[in-house]
């Protein structure tokens, strides 16, 4: 008694411009990598993921796409500007401080929505009914970063964070699981932080650590406050040899300090901490067919070109690719199942019993 199936149209909603910073390319090629998992889609092409081989005859997925910066006002512009366009679900690249206000929105709506970027624990509340994601939950990665911390048998770090729904979530459940770490007790001496984009209270954060003694330091902030960040620690001499420096997520101003020789010369002895598909087959397949692309394939139908340079098909894609092309085929492979792929109540059912061997590794 469903209506026969007239296509899926999903809103993409990207990270590709911030108005005090160049976000750099990386964000470009995870959003290119969710171009290539709709057109695998309709192509029924199991390349990457074998399961989209046995999608139904005449499946086929477009891609409505919108650039919500990274801030939450224009963020949900962006988002309104898909959903009234009656889209059947979003996949978004938003952070955990902008999806805190979309999954509220999502939830209203009665829209699916899934995020290859944002891992704050508190999305995971009943409160946003409709929001999913393929990234991985803060809740387990400050558990493993708190276990490899304890492996080298350090008794004191410092923890340095943007203050915003991701980074203080994170610094929170860092600090449980470091308190509660059965392999070996840790102690977080110090937490400093900054509102965004205030480099005074950079500097007082960064007296901080220096005055605690401490010299292990985990650290969490984005694109645009990094620079300033290192120019306060460095004034404070918290980069010298003695000082181990751990960045979360330490990727997403990877591009950017590509730009920056004294940026990259700051970071350059720094370790990250990151959810990482890439011993996965699915990424290794992902890789093989990036490795095959050129620039018009990051082209959407309508003409937006993502402008990703040539030069950067001759690497693997990045992490969030693999999470950004498992987003989309997460609801290409749910809209096949549902009976109604428009009822959007049907289609969070169908979503939830997803399971394929995605880029990312196994994805449920």
């Amino acid at each position: 008694n469903s209506r026969p199936f007239d296509g899926a149209e999903i809103g993409l909603l990207l990270r590709l411009t911030d108005a005090s910073v160049d976000l750099g390319t990386e964000p470009r090629v995870a959003a290119c990598a969710a171009l290539l998992a709709a057109r695998h889609a309709t192509e029924h092409n199991g390349a990457v993921v074998p399961e989209l081989a046995t999608l139904s005859h005449g499946f086929f997925m477009h891609m409505r796409l919108a650039d919500m910066s990274t801030n939450a006002p224009t963020a949900i512009e962006a988002y309104r500007s898909v959903e009234t366009a009656d889209v059947d679900g979003i996949v978004d690249g938003a952070s955990s401080a902008v999806n805190v206000h979309l999954a509220q929105l999502g939830a209203l709506d009665a829209l699916p929505q899934l995020s290859y970027y944002s891992s704050s624990p508190g999305l995971s509340s009943a409160t946003y009914s409709h929001f999913g994601r393929t990234y991985i939950s803060d809740h387990i990665s400050a558990k493993v970063l708190t276990r490899e911390i304890s492996t080298f048998k350090w008794q004191y770090m410092g923890v340095l964070h943007l203050r915003d729904t991701w980074a203080s979530t994170y610094a929170d459940y860092l600090a449980a699981s470091a308190a509660s770490a059965a392999e070996h007790k840790m102690t977080i001496q110090v937490m400093a932080s900054w509102s965004p984009g205030n480099a005074t209270e950079m500097k007082t954060a960064a007296k901080m650590l220096r005055d605690s003694g401490v010299s292990v330091i985990v650290f969490l902030t984005f694109e645009a406050d990094i620079k300033a960040l290192m120019d306060a620690v460095e004034a404070e001499g918290l980069l010298a040899s003695e000082y181990v420096w751990i960045a979360v997520e330490g990727s997403i101003f990877l591009s950017q300090s590509q730009g920056d020789k004294d940026l990259t010369r700051q970071l350059d002895r720094m370790l990250s901490m990151e959810a990482n598909p890439t011993t996965s087959s699915g990424f290794a397949r992902l890789s093989d067919t990036w490795a095959s692309l050129s620039p018009a394939d990051c082209v959407t139908d309508d003409g937006l070109d993502l402008n990703v340079p040539a030069s950067r098909f001759t690497e693997p894609p990045n992490y969030y690719a693999a999470y950004a092309y498992d987003a989309v085929i997460s609801f290409a492979l749910a809209l096949d199942a549902s009976s109604d792929p428009h009822d959007s109540a049907q289609l969070l059912e169908a979503l939830r019993k997803d399971s394929c061997d995605g880029a990312m590794g196994g994805l449920r």
